[in-house]
């Protein structure tokens, strides 16, 4: 959270090499190598246009698309399907 708070999430994520597995939109899938002798975590990268801000949120190791990860910050599962009106 420090590290967020300090370079702010668009630079300790670029500093962190991601990997993009998968785009939505404005919304982008990210793994990133957090420590090198793990799995990468998973990561949802999206914009707040309401107030022009850059959020990224942790979730689930098995989220291979936006989707999954949409539904599992909804539902805590990837297979239940959420499509909200507006992404945001």
């Amino acid at each position: 959270r420090e590290g967020i708070r300090r370079l702010g999430p668009e630079r300790l994520v670029s500093k962190l090499e991601p990997q993009l597995l998968d785009t939505q939109g404005t919304y982008q899938l990210l793994a990133l190598k957090i420590e090198a002798d793990q799995e990468p975590w998973k990561y949802l990268k999206m914009q707040n246009p309401s107030i022009d801000a850059i959020h990224i949120e942790a979730v689930a190791p098995e989220c291979k698309t936006v989707q999954h990860a949409i539904n599992w910050r909804r539902y805590r599962r990837i297979d239940q399907q959420w499509k909200p009106s507006q992404l945001s």
